[in-house]
């Protein structure tokens, strides 16, 4: 091991102990760099390093090293070499931890006093064993035992034995609760407000439960700066919270341009007031035009009564699609509640009623339907351009039937997931899957919003959009009752705000055989993580197919 400081031409030189041992007796020595010195006075400091060496080694365990020295002068100027040999370290023998207070049945002491890095036999490292009193004492504060002190601190270490007895008592006190929440001057309703607080009056103090209120109130859209402060009633044992509040703009209006292969380029411009009302409803209107697709909906949403994070919608929208494969137009009114489940999920309850009008190969119908459904979601969620792990899962059943007004009856089931899972140093592996299945005695009167299609930007790139599927006599494309697509893609980052990437996909819309004569197609891409998000630019071709040629893909938009 070798450590050394250079100026001018005087320098020390460690050897004999590991890199973060000789940096911590470098730091230690009084010797410093200066070839001005006297050299009675070099002489002195270095008569002295003895004992600044000894004091360094102990933080690590190490009390009885063994130290060869030289000092050497030359005509500009001095020399010091450092042989060390740590010895044998002081390990722990006997540790007594005691938590006392009310903090005596709290499990969060008990598991990490369990868990303690000072165990018997292990080295008497002073960081380490000053990290734990450290970390008893943020525990003490985070969960409101804020006169926790340290009744018993005493650390025997014995040089001839090599060992450590350590003995601690920590006192947490009685634990202060949460007190009263204030607003100031806040826009919303006094109900709506304590929707956002994760905690009752008098409840036990968890500093955790204020990061959530904090969380809670920002990502509301409602405010643009949410200031929480917390003060400590000795008399009460209380912490009340005040909060101060900068509200949002309620109205936002956007044009925006896109572009992408399955639908050509887009302009669309939408309108959102997150805050009509003290009572935080919300408006939202769009209309997109693409060549493919032109679109146009609003939505009223309510916050729903038991959760900041629940909202019931009323919404109605005007959709028209012209692919390859088939033209619809497509009318909706319909109610939809979003209720938080445990552990991050979501469920949403709907029912919608719709008007399709639809030409496939020729066939020309119409659907009347009114369709109750159900389905969940979980989204890990991050705020970064490009995730190293993520992963997002969907499941979603509904249906209809003629009993209650609908032109036809059926069941529809689909069920999507993508994980995001990191490889080596700025790779990632990205994989995702659709599989779906719609039960019906009547699939020629299925509008194409129930029928499955595949190829395209994210489902199987290589294939045009919705080109992937059963044919009739005429070989036109008319969808299916079941559809397998699944996707395995590699992407590396070559520069920040680069990346390139391989892939394959595989997939298949069928009739009643889930899973048969997957088309794969295979490509590499290009990534442009931009301040809007990700811009996707893929090369593929079909690998097992009566289709030839090269596919070009563009897409933007986040990673889940």
């Amino acid at each position: 091991m070798l450590a050394a400081s250079h100026m001018a031409a005087a320098h020390i030189v460690i050897q004999g102990v590991e890199d973060d041992m000789a940096k911590a007796v470098e730091r230690s020595l009084s010797l410093g760099e200066d070839c001005s010195l006297a050299k009675w006075a070099v002489r002195y400091r270095f008569n002295q390093a003895n004992q600044e060496v000894g004091k360094a080694l102990q933080s690590f365990g190490y009390y009885s090293p063994n130290i060869d020295k030289t000092l050497s002068f030359d005509e500009e100027c001095w020399h010091a070499e450092f042989q060390i040999d740590p010895g044998q370290p002081v390990r722990y023998r006997n540790i007594d931890i005691k938590v006392t207070g009310e903090g005596a049945e709290d499990e969060t002491f008990n598991n990490f006093v369990r868990k303690a890095p000072l165990s018997r036999d292990a080295i008497f490292d002073h960081k380490i064993y000053e990290g734990f009193k450290s970390k008893l004492e943020e525990i003490a504060a985070e969960r409101g035992y804020f006169n926790a002190t340290f009744t018993e601190r005493e650390v025997n270490v014995s040089k001839a034995n090599k060992t450590a007895d350590v003995n601690l008592a920590f006192n947490t006190g009685s634990r202060f609760k949460f007190g009263a929440v204030s607003f100031d001057n806040p826009p919303l309703t006094d109900e709506l407000m304590q929707r956002y607080i994760p905690f009752n009056a008098d409840d036990p103090y968890e500093a955790s439960k204020i990061g959530i209120f904090y969380r809670s109130l920002y990502n509301s859209e409602y405010f643009d700066d949410v200031i929480i402060d917390t003060t400590i009633d000795e008399n009460s044992h209380r912490v009340p919270v005040d909060v101060r509040l900068i509200p949002a703009d309620p109205r936002t209006t956007r044009v925006a341009l896109g572009f992408s292969t399955d639908i050509g380029p887009k302009a669309s411009l939408s309108y959102y007031n997150r805050r009509l009302n003290e009572r935080g409803h919300r408006f939202q209107g769009n209309l997109s035009v693409a060549p493919v697709k032109q679109e146009a909906g609003v939505a009223y949403r309510i916050p729903g009564s038991a959760h900041q994070d629940g909202w019931n919608s009323f919404y109605g929208g005007f959709l028209q699609e012209e692919t390859d494969t088939s033209k619809s137009v497509k009318s909706t009114i319909g109610f939809r509640q979003l209720v938080p489940r445990k552990a991050g999920w979501f469920e949403t309850r709907f029912i919608e009623i719709t008007d399709d009008q639809f030409e496939i190969a020729d066939e020309t119908s119409n659907n009347f339907s009114i369709v109750p459904g159900i389905g969940w979601k979980y989204t890990t969620s991050s705020t970064a351009a490009r995730p190293p792990s993520a992963h997002r899962v969907e499941l979603e059943v509904s249906g209809t039937s003629e009993a209650i007004g609908s032109t036809t009856d059926y069941a529809n089931v689909v069920l999507k997931g993508k994980i995001i899972r990191p490889l080596w140093s700025g790779a990632r592996i990205i994989s995702r899957t659709r599989l779906g299945a719609t039960f019906s005695d009547e699939f020629d009167r299925l509008p194409p919003s129930v029928r499955f299609f595949s190829g395209g930007d994210d489902r199987v790139r290589g294939f045009d959009f919705e080109s992937i599927g059963p044919v009739n006599e005429d070989g036109e494309v008319i969808g299916g009752n079941r559809v397998l697509e699944t996707s395995i893609e590699i992407d590396q980052l070559v520069r920040e705000k680069w990346a390139i990437a391989i892939f394959m996909d595989a997939g298949n819309a069928t009739l009643n055989s889930l899973g048969s004569d997957l088309e794969t197609a295979a490509g590499i891409g290009v990534r442009w993580y931009s301040p809007l998000g990700p811009l996707r630019v893929d090369l593929a071709a079909p690998v097992n197919s009566d289709e030839s040629g090269i596919r070009l893909h563009i897409s933007f938009g986040p990673d889940v």
